[in-house]
């Protein structure tokens, strides 16, 4: 039994040994028998050692439908365990899988893993379902990177910020249970810090829009503009706009949106730019919607 690697995993599990003990004796069992169940059954044992499947069978391919499964359940539970693995080891088939993952966590992580070794989007179809779980779940600090380098995310990310903006917007107009008149200043108070909280984990950071805003193009601004929805946060409108003149003069003549979103592009610092944005907004209807600001030379 000393040469068998799979005798001495399946004691160390059965008696409760660290995980760290256990480790190389999965990875000599799997190295020896990668089509082998076995391995697999016995870490699947106890929930200690479920992160060790996750570590080293998202790197095997070929494995059983049964193997695969159990693997799948154990990542929903141990998806930190995605940043520790060998993303150049990992077959695309697993990639493919965790990529389509039910849980948003372990499409996030998965997708932030390959970026983190790789520096860019996959080939192909791998690389649509990466740009899906970046424009989802990609966290802030990553896609600052991101949204400096590829425009087909910048585009992606700012049109599914704005409809996630818009479904919050359009569900708080619809609830008519707040604000609620009756209830005490202290529970009212409560209410808005929740409603901030919930706006803040939609990750509407102004600061992203316009760094995606970098890598668009005059078309693609001005496409974002006509598909974004009327409830979307006005941020979306102002940044998109710009300083330039005739993507004004598209959003101005999107009807049903509200004078707010209309007059979104004009909160800005003054300059000849936004003088310009008054004149059309003028134009337009708005005859309040402020002066044309003095700027100094």
């Amino acid at each position: 039994q000393a040469n068998d690697p799979v005798k001495w995993l399946e004691a160390l599990v059965d008696h409760d040994a660290p995980s760290a003990w256990a480790e190389s004796f999965l990875e000599a069992a799997i190295a020896i028998d990668p089509s082998s169940d076995v391995p697999w059954e016995i870490v699947g044992r106890h929930d200690e050692y479920a992160s060790l499947s996750v570590h080293f069978g998202v790197c095997v391919a070929g494995l059983s439908a049964s193997c695969v499964n159990r693997i799948m359940i154990a990542v929903t539970d141990h998806a930190d365990s995605l940043a520790h693995v060998h993303w150049r080891d990992v077959p695309h088939e697993w990639k493919h899988r965790l990529l389509q993952h039910h849980d948003p966590r372990v499409r996030g992580s998965t997708a932030s893993g390959m970026w983190e070794v790789f520096r860019s989007r996959p080939d192909g179809a791998l690389g649509a379902l990466w740009q899906a779980a970046i424009v989802e779940c990609g966290e802030a600090e990553l896609l600052r990177e991101i949204l400096l380098t590829d425009a087909d995310v910048a585009r992606a990310w700012v049109l599914h910020k704005a409809r996630v903006s818009a479904e919050f917007m359009s569900n708080r107009a619809t609830d008519d249970s707040w604000p609620n008149e009756e209830i005490s200043t202290t529970e009212l108070a409560t209410e808005i810090v929740d409603e901030m909280d919930a706006l803040d984990r939609l990750g509407l950071d102004e600061d992203l829009v316009c760094r995606a805003r970098g890598q668009l193009t005059v078309d693609d601004r001005r496409d974002l503009i006509l598909a974004i929805p009327p409830d979307a946060d006005v941020m979306f409108f102002r940044q998109l706009v710009g300083s330039e003149p005739d993507l004004y003069a598209v959003l101005l003549l999107r009807r049903r949106l509200s004078e707010q979103a209309h007059l979104a592009p004009l909160d800005v610092a003054p300059s000849p730019e936004r003088n310009e944005l008054v004149r059309l907004a003028r134009a337009h209807g708005y005859s309040d919607c402020g002066v044309e600001a003095p700027v100094s030379t």
